[in-house]
């Protein structure tokens, strides 16, 4: 209880600095689009504003008021998007990492055990290398093979 009650605290103080570091980015990025405004000077005041003519309603649509930023399809569109691919990307690492644990601990067993079914490590990673070679080899044929017409 004790170690979850402090882990809690400090997840919360991290998240209060995190929170205070981008409220000061925040804050030093509108100063300085504030003053490319106000001076409407040079390459950066145009691109500002045609940025909020032509990418901000491209990518929000066309956004008036909070109400209608909640409707935006376009918005919720990119949010679905993100954390689908966020997950995606999730599950799909972690399969990948909980396989290749299960592979070394597996190897790890038949070494500390010394269960190589009667041939020695060094015939073993001779195999795995020829039957990885192999595999390359056909995979390398079907894309020639694919590649012609």
């Amino acid at each position: 209880q004790t170690v979850e009650k402090w882990t809690t605290i400090f997840k919360s103080v991290a998240l209060l600095c995190f929170v205070i570091y981008m409220c000061k980015i925040y804050s030093r990025i509108q100063e300085q689009i504030q003053e490319i405004e106000e001076s409407k000077e040079g390459l950066a005041a145009f691109a500002l504003e045609q940025a909020r003519k032509v990418l901000l309603p491209l990518l929000l649509g066309e956004v008036t008021n909070l109400k209608s930023l909640l409707y935006s399809g376009v918005v919720w569109s990119m949010l679905f998007t993100f954390t689908t691919a966020m997950f995606l990307t999730t599950v799909v690492g972690a399969d990948w990492m909980m396989r290749t644990t299960v592979e070394e601990w597996q190897g790890w067993r038949y070494q500390s055990q010394y269960q190589f079914h009667g041939k020695s490590p060094e015939q073993l990673y001779r195999e795995q290398v020829s039957a990885a070679t192999a595999m390359l080899l056909v995979t390398q044929e079907q894309t020639l093979g694919s590649d012609v017409p």
